[in-house]
């Protein structure tokens, strides 16, 4: 199959090829949603970040507790597909969390290196399956990451990746390091906008 940060051009391509609107769409949600589950192991899951609505956020909240409720609303927000809203960070949301927090992939390492370690893993899992991975963030926290994310310089963060993130993948390294700079600034950015509108965000990555 190759590097495995590959699928990140097979998504873009596939929508780039396709003139037609709706078909574009179409493939963007499969690119997030099937491919992860048909193409690539658990390990390598895709990261999506939404932005989402205050009535949105009133759903996500009343269905905690029952997986199939909040899977069906991510669904719907997947379906949307609501480009101005999410952010893409391919397999880079791995390192990346484990750069902005202790070097694990844990929602408690997030929490403890908080306001950096919010950004993937540190909000409030909504769901008890381990199959999936549906992280929310309140407006507060969203503030908060993309205030800290401000003073993130490339400089910092490398040191950071590479103090914290060794032998977490066979591909880590300086081309890593890029692609992972790469989304983060993605990120970052996204989440700079979402502060301002006051939306809460929600992380996603299925096996």
């Amino acid at each position: 199959m190759g590097d495995w940060r590959d699928g990140g051009s097979v998504g873009v391509g596939v929508a780039a090829a396709d003139a037609d609107a709706n078909k574009a769409q179409s493939a963007r949600c499969f690119f997030a949603r099937s491919i992860r589950h048909v193409l690539y192991p658990s390990s390598v899951s895709l990261g999506v970040h939404f932005a989402i609505t205050a009535a949105q956020l009133k759903r996500i909240r009343a269905a905690r507790g029952d997986d199939d409720a909040v899977l069906e609303l991510l669904e719907e927000i997947e379906d949307a597909w609501d480009a101005e809203w999410l952010v893409q960070s391919d397999k880079a949301w791995d390192a990346m969390h484990r750069a902005l927090a202790d070097g694990q992939l844990t929602f408690e390492g997030g929490k403890q290196h908080a306001p950096l370690g919010l950004v993937v893993l540190g909000g409030e899992s909504m769901v008890e399956d381990d199959d999936e991975t549906v992280v929310l963030l309140e407006p507060s926290s969203v503030a908060a990451a993309a205030q800290a994310m401000t003073k993130l310089t490339e400089e910092c963060f490398r040191e950071r990746y590479f103090r914290l993130c060794p032998g977490y993948a066979p591909e880590f390294g300086d081309e890593d390091f890029d692609y992972t700079w790469s989304h983060l600034r993605s990120v970052r950015d996204f989440f700079a906008k979402a502060a301002k509108a006051k939306r809460s965000i929600v992380f996603t990555a299925s096996s």
